[in-house]
This record gives C-alpha cells, sequence and structure tokens, in this order.
C-alpha cells in the first residue's frame, strides 16, 4: 500500500490514546515551529464515516476489540497517506495526531524521515477528562434509565457523570495498543504530567530538525 517513495522530514507525528493532550501541545507544536497546520486523524475518520460508512468506522473507537481497531486505523492511515502524498513533495510542514495511525503506515513514516512522538499522561484520569473541555465543551453523558447517550455543556455536568469518565478502562484499552506498537517501532514516548513538561522534552526531540521561530 505505502509505495511511493515521499520524504515525511518535515511532518511530526503525535501519537497516543485518547485524553493525552495531543491536540493541544500539537497547536504549540505548529505555533512554535511556524508549521501551515495540525491534521487530526479523527477528521479522517468521520469524513470516511460520510464516504464509506460500515461498522468499523461508525463504531466508536473506545468500544472496538482490537482486531476492529486495527481494520479502523488502517482505513484511515491508508487516507491520511494519499493526503499527505500532496503535502510531502513541498515539504510543506504539518503536524499530523491521533489514535488512528497504523504500525505499518507509522513504520513506513519513520523510514521516510518523519519524526513520531508517543504521549503518555500521568495525570489522574478525571483530570484529563476535565482538561478536555478546554478543545472539547461539550460532553458526553448515558442516561442509566434507557442506555443513551445525550450531549450536553460540560460545565452542566460532572466529570464523574460523563461517558468518557465512565469509559476509563476500555480508553486505556486503546492507548496500551497504541504504546506497544510505538515501543516495537522504537518512537520515543514521553510520559508527563504537566503539559509545559511535555512540551519541553518535545522541544528537545523537534530541535533535531526543526527551527524555532521567534
Amino acid at each position: 500500500m505505502f509505495a511511493e517513495d515521499y520524504d515525511y522530514s518535515s511532518l511530526v507525528f503525535v501519537l497516543g490514546g485518547a485524553f493525552q493532550g495531543k491536540s493541544l501541545l500539537s497547536l504549540r507544536i505548529a505555533h512554535r515551529y511556524t508549521f501551515s497546520g495540525v491534521l487530526g486523524t479523527d477528521y479522517l475518520r468521520d469524513l470516511l464515516r460520510i464516504l464509506r460508512p460500515d461498522a468499523d468506522l461508525l463504531c466508536s473507537t473506545s468500544r472496538l476489540d482490537e482486531a476492529r481497531f486495527n481494520r479502523q486505523r488502517g482505513a484511515v492511515s491508508e487516507l491520511l497517506y494519499r493526503m499527505l502524498g500532496f503535502y510531502a513533495p513541498r515539504r510543506e510542514k504539518l503536524v499530523v495526531e491521533g489514535i488512528h495511525l497504523s504500525k505499518e503506515f507509522l513504520q513506513y513514516a519513520l523510514a521516510h524521515g518523519a519524526t513520531c512522538i508517543c504521549l503518555d499522561n500521568q495525570r489522574p484520569w478525571v483530570d484529563r477528562v476535565r482538561l478536555k473541555e478546554i478543545t472539547t465543551p461539550v460532553t458526553r453523558t448515558l442516561d442509566a434509565r434507557n442506555g443513551r447517550e445525550s450531549l450536553v455543556n460540560a460545565e452542566d455536568v460532572s466529570v464523574e457523570d460523563t461517558t468518557y469518565f465512565r469509559e476509563a478502562v476500555r480508553f486505556r484499552r486503546i492507548h496500551d495498543l497504541i504504546s506497544r506498537d510505538a515501543d516495537a517501532l522504537a518512537i520515543e514516548t514521553i510520559s508527563y504530567r504537566e503539559l509545559d513538561e511535555a512540551f519541553e522534552s518535545i522541544r528537545r526531540i523537534l530541535r533535531r530538525g526543526f527551527t524555532e521561530s521567534a
């Protein structure tokens, strides 16, 4: 599948499970190093949901078993590879962040000069769900009477009542799969508790190939 000999040296991939701080840290990278933008794999998955609404794509990532998760991230990685065919030849600096990066695609990206970083947020789960409100002020709750999810303003409900909080084990399982692949590919993992701490570690990695803006 990944047959073209693209130069990925201008690309940074930030991976990890949900609630790791990927979006916030990717935005800081793009600003500090004058990247053209941040591309999230969630957007690509949602696009595929429209274009190819099969069961693996429509299902929430946290509810997938390992085999179906691999199929989901395989489909997203294939689309991402095709999209990056427009960016890579121009050496356009871009941050790609997300859950849906297959091991095979990451292996290709590393072999073609990409910088890859895995995040492992050590803060308590409740703090991480609360931090999510910075980028996603609308959250999900589950009605115990009928089992249906509802979208509500995060400020109107306690963190402990959100679906995100209650499904910590499922989210952790997905993160562990991603971390396992990162270890197998020798991708550097940043363990941290504070965003500033993580960003300093990222700066250390990026000094090898990127120049900071003023």
